[in-house]
């Protein structure tokens, strides 16, 4: 069976307990090909843990953590989630306390989003001043006007959209401090 899930990388614990309940449900999880299609193979029912890393662009973040589940028994599958950076998907059969492996991700997840968030930031800053620049500079120009503000409206949304995952993972965070 095949399904496509589309998680942004701040909602991870909700993959992993979709992909745990598919697991309750006699579907385990096989392999995730392209485009965030993940294959399920049938099998008995289990109650097992999922646990998701990422890692960012020649980054080595959760390389610590990953060993770990390794160590204890936990079962690798490689996914792609992004175009940004790699997914390790763990299936994890005995009893892990993985509270301190959340906030660890929690952590480098902000981290992560917060270059998501500079980048675009970025764009739409150069390009919005180099917009101005133009017009004063040259006048009005329907075409590279036209382009500019493309750009600028297309970086401001990617901006506010990490922004918005950036403010998910630190109220998840306090949320984990708290428990």
């Amino acid at each position: 069976m095949k399904k496509r899930y589309f998680y942004p990388i701040w909602k991870l614990d909700e993959l992993d307990n979709e992909l745990s309940k598919m697991e309750q449900n006699g579907f385990r999880l096989d392999k995730v090909s392209h485009f965030r299609t993940f294959h399920f193979v049938k099998s008995k029912p289990r109650d097992v843990q999922y646990f998701t890393t990422y890692t960012f662009v020649r980054e080595r973040g959760m390389a610590t953590t990953e060993q770990s589940l390794k160590e204890k028994g936990a079962n690798r599958i490689s996914a792609s989630l992004d175009g940004w950076g790699l997914a390790n998907i763990f299936r994890i059969t005995n009893s892990i306390n993985l509270k301190e492996k959340l906030e660890w991700r929690n952590i480098y997840l902000q981290h992560v989003v917060y270059q998501k968030f500079l980048i675009p930031l970025c764009f739409c800053i150069f390009s919005l001043t180099c917009t101005f620049l133009q017009m004063y500079l040259h006048g009005l120009n329907p075409i590279i006007d036209i382009i500019s503000i493309l750009i600028t409206t297309v970086s401001a949304i990617f901006t506010i959209y990490n922004l918005y995952g950036l403010i998910f993972l630190k109220k998840q965070y306090k949320n984990y401090c708290s428990k």
